[in-house]
C-alpha cells in the first residue's frame, strides 16, 4: 500500500513538474517559431521555389480558409476571403486563375466534391478547377467562352453537393457540365454527420431535455406533460445523439492520457503533436465495426445522390460527370510520399475503412451501376507514379491536381459534353 502511494505521488509530482515546464515552453516565441518554421518546410517540398514569406502567407490564407461558418442548408462553407493565394466569393466558389463572373451566354463548367476538389494547402491555380480552365483554354478550339467554377467545398460530400447543384439552378445559375468529384468524404461520413451534426445534435437535445418540458408543463401543467413524454415509449431515446459508447468510451479514454502533462511533455521532446486525433472527427464515428455494412451504405447512397442528379441535371439539359476520386491509400505506393507513413496509415483507422470501402466499390461492380459517359474512376492514374503527389494524408499537390484535370477534360471531350476539339 505505501509503494503504490510513493508512486501515486511520484507521479502527481512529475505531472505537476512537465505541467509548468510546458506552460513555459509552449507560451514562447521560440516555440511557436520553431512550429512555424517545420510547417514552412513541409509545404516548401510543394512550392520549393516560394521565399519563406510567401510560404508563410500561404499557410496563414490555407488554415483561415479551414475555418467552417454556417450556410442555410449546407451546414457549413469557408470564410470569404480575398488573398493573395486564397479567394472565396460570396457566390460560394474558390475563385481559379483569371476567374470570370458568371454569364449564361459562356459554356459553364462547375465542379463539386470536398476539400481535395477546393484545393486544400494550395494556390488557386493550382486546384483541379483552375487546371480544368487553363487547359481547356491552352489545348483547345472552342466556339464558346469556357467559364470553370470550383464548388469544392471542404468537409461536404455527396448529399450536400446535390443540394448545393440544386440551389444554383434555383439561383438560375445553371451549367452546361456538372462535376462531381466524390469518394473520399463519402466514407470519412459514412452516417451523414456532417460538421456541424455532433455540436447541432448537443442542442437539441438540451433544447427537447430542459425547454421544451418546462414550456409544456408552464402551458398545459404537469400531468399532461408528463403524458406526452409516456407517448411513445420514452420521447428521451429520440432526444440523444445515437452513437457507439464503447468507441466513445475508447476516445475519450485516449483523450484524457494525451492530455496528461507528462504525455504531452514525451510528445514535445519526441516533436509529434499533442493530439490524439491528427484528423478531424466527430462523436459518433466508428469506422472499426460492420465495415461491410458501412461500405454498403456509401455506395448505396454515392449511387443514388449520384443518380438523382443526373436525372435533375437532364431535366435541365445540362451533362454530367461523376469522378471516383484517387486517394494515396489505393493503388499507391506510399514510400514515395513525403505525407503519409506506412506507420501512419497503420495507426489511422479512418484511413483503413476508406481503403477497405474502395476495395469493396471495386468488389461489387460499383462502375456498373453508371454509363460510361458520365463516370471516371481515377483511382489507378497514380498506380505507376513514383513521386510524391499529395501535400498531406488527404489532398492532391499541384502536379496531381493537373493530372487529374487532364484526366477529366480528356472525358468530356470523349463524351462529346463539349464542342470542341484537343490540339
Amino acid at each position: 500500500m505505501k509503494t503504490l502511494l510513493n508512486t501515486f505521488l511520484l507521479f502527481f509530482i512529475i505531472n505537476i513538474a512537465a505541467y509548468f515546464y510546458l506552460e513555459n515552453v509552449l507560451v514562447s516565441s521560440e516555440h511557436s517559431e520553431n512550429n512555424l518554421i517545420n510547417t514552412v518546410a513541409k509545404l516548401k517540398i510543394t512550392y520549393p521555389d516560394f521565399s519563406n514569406e510567401e510560404i508563410t502567407q500561404l499557410i496563414r490564407e490555407d488554415y483561415a480558409s479551414r475555418i467552417n461558418y454556417y450556410s442555410p442548408l449546407l451546414e457549413t462553407r469557408p470564410p470569404y476571403m480575398n488573398g493573395r493565394y486564397v479567394n472565396y466569393t460570396k457566390e460560394g466558389y474558390r475563385k481559379i486563375k483569371d476567374q470570370k463572373k458568371y454569364n449564361k451566354q459562356d459554356f459553364n463548367i462547375y465542379l463539386f466534391g470536398g476539400s481535395t476538389t477546393f484545393g486544400t494547402s494550395v494556390r488557386d491555380e493550382d486546384t483541379i478547377a483552375s487546371s480544368v480552365s487553363l487547359i481547356l483554354k491552352e489545348k483547345s478550339n472552342c466556339n464558346k467562352s469556357i467559364s470553370v467554377f470550383n464548388y469544392g467545398t471542404p468537409g461536404h460530400f455527396s448529399s450536400q453537393e446535390f443540394i448545393r447543384f440544386q440551389e444554383l439552378l434555383r439561383e438560375d445559375k445553371k451549367p452546361n457540365i456538372a462535376i462531381f468529384i466524390d469518394g473520399l468524404n463519402d466514407f470519412f461520413r459514412y452516417d451523414d454527420t456532417t460538421f456541424t451534426s455532433f455540436a447541432v445534435s448537443r442542442q437539441m437535445r438540451s433544447l427537447n431535455e430542459q425547454a421544451i418540458p418546462a414550456h409544456y408543463e408552464y402551458a398545459f401543467g404537469k400531468d399532461f406533460t408528463q403524458k406526452i413524454f409516456k407517448i411513445p415509449g420514452e420521447l428521451k431515446d429520440n432526444f440523444e445523439y445515437k452513437e457507439n459508447i464503447t468507441y466513445r468510451f475508447i476516445l475519450d479514454f485516449k483523450k484524457s492520457l494525451y492530455g496528461l502533462p507528462i504525455v504531452k511533455l514525451a510528445q514535445y521532446i519526441n516533436g509529434t503533436t499533442f493530439s490524439p486525433m491528427p484528423m478531424a472527427s466527430f462523436a459518433g464515428t466508428n469506422f472499426v465495426d460492420n465495415k461491410e455494412e458501412k461500405a454498403k451504405v456509401v455506395m448505396n447512397r454515392l449511387v443514388h445522390n449520384h443518380n438523382n442528379i443526373k436525372l435533375v441535371a437532364n431535366s435541365h439539359g445540362i451533362k454530367t460527370l461523376f469522378v471516383l476520386q484517387p486517394t494515396q491509400v489505393i493503388n499507391y505506393d506510399l514510400k514515395h510520399s513525403v505525407s503519409l507513413s506506412q506507420s501512419d496509415y497503420n495507426n489511422s483507422v479512418h484511413l483503413q475503412f476508406i481503403k477497405y470501402g474502395y476495395q469493396y466499390l471495386e468488389k461489387n461492380n460499383y462502375t456498373d451501376f453508371y454509363e460510361s459517359k458520365n463516370f471516371l474512376d481515377l483511382t489507378n492514374i497514380q498506380k505507376n507514379e513514383k513521386r510524391n503527389l499529395y501535400v498531406d494524408p488527404a489532398h492532391y499537390n499541384p502536379y496531381f491536381s493537373n493530372k487529374i484535370a487532364l484526366h477529366i477534360v480528356k472525358k468530356i471531350t470523349n463524351s462529346n459534353f463539349i464542342s470542341c476539339k484537343l490540339n
